[in-house]
């Protein structure tokens, strides 16, 4: 009784660890995919969806600000992929925009 205990407690740790690396990969994975490709432009469909979480986190009127402030100093009028990132990096961090803060551009490498 003991040994299928002890089986059954090692089965489920590894279970656990399991699904922690895995959804750890997936997100790695989904991650440097999107720096791959942070020089370009970003759908519009993207955007509603982004906006969409952040309301959803509470951060929707920083996310908003950071969007119209980055398009105000870079003079695009379209986001790039890696700023994006780079917005839920600094929302991640705690910080609200700054218009006197440098904004990265994002080149095809």
């Amino acid at each position: 009784m003991f040994i299928l205990l002890t089986a059954l407690c090692c089965t489920a740790v590894l279970y656990a660890l399991y699904q922690t690396l895995g959804s750890f990969w997936a997100e790695r994975h989904a991650y440097q995919h999107a720096r791959r490709h942070a020089h370009k432009t970003l759908h519009d469909q993207v955007l509603r969806q982004a906006l969409q979480e952040a309301d959803a986190a509470g951060l929707g009127g920083a996310f908003r600000a950071y969007v119209s402030g980055v398009m105000v100093v870079t003079g695009q009028v379209r986001l790039q992929v890696g700023q994006l990132l780079w917005i839920f990096e600094q929302l991640e961090q705690g910080k609200r925009f700054d218009p006197a803060q440098p904004v990265p551009r994002f080149t095809k490498v």
